[in-house]
C-alpha cells in the first residue's frame, strides 16, 4: 500500500485528490470500482486496453489487472492513468460527476483549497474537544 499522503504536509497540499488518497484503497471492492471507472473512461475515449497500456508504458496485463481490481493502484499510477486519458484524477476517484468537478475546482484554486482546509481543520479540532 502507498504511504499515506496528508494534504497539509504535501507539496500537493491543495489537491483534494491527495487528501482523498490519505485513505488508500481499503478493499478489493473499492479497487474494482476505480478500475471500472478507468475501463469506462478508456472505452469512452475509444481506446483499447492495449492502446492505453502503450501510452502508460505498461504491459497490457497490468492495466487489465488494475481495471479488474486485482492490482492495487498507487497515487502515482492513478495520476499517470488520468494524464493518459486527459482527465483529472478526481474523475476516477469520485462516484458522482459533480463531486469530481468540485474536487478539480478545489485542487486548482489555492484560495478555495485554503478555505476548505481551514474548514476541515476546524471541524477536526471540534471533534477533539
Amino acid at each position: 500500500m502507498p504511504e499515506c499522503i496528508d494534504m497539509r504536509h504535501s507539496a500537493c497540499h491543495s489537491s483534494l485528490v491527495t487528501h482523498h488518497w490519505c485513505n488508500p484503497m481499503r478493499s478489493y471492492e473499492e479497487s474494482r470500482t476505480v478500475g471500472r471507472r478507468i475501463a469506462t473512461t478508456r472505452q469512452r475515449e475509444g481506446l483499447t486496453a492495449q492502446m492505453l497500456a502503450d501510452r502508460l508504458g505498461w504491459p497490457r496485463e497490468t492495466l487489465v489487472n488494475v481495471e479488474l481490481g486485482r492490482r492495487a493502484i498507487t497515487l502515482e499510477r492513478l495520476q499517470g492513468i488520468a494524464a493518459a486519458l486527459h482527465i483529472h484524477p478526481a474523475e476516477l476517484l469520485f462516484d458522482q460527476p459533480e463531486r469530481a468537478r468540485l474536487a478539480v475546482q478545489i485542487a486548482t484554486d489555492d484560495r478555495l483549497a485554503s478555505h476548505v482546509r481551514f474548514f476541515i481543520d476546524s471541524f477536526e479540532q471540534g471533534e477533539d474537544e
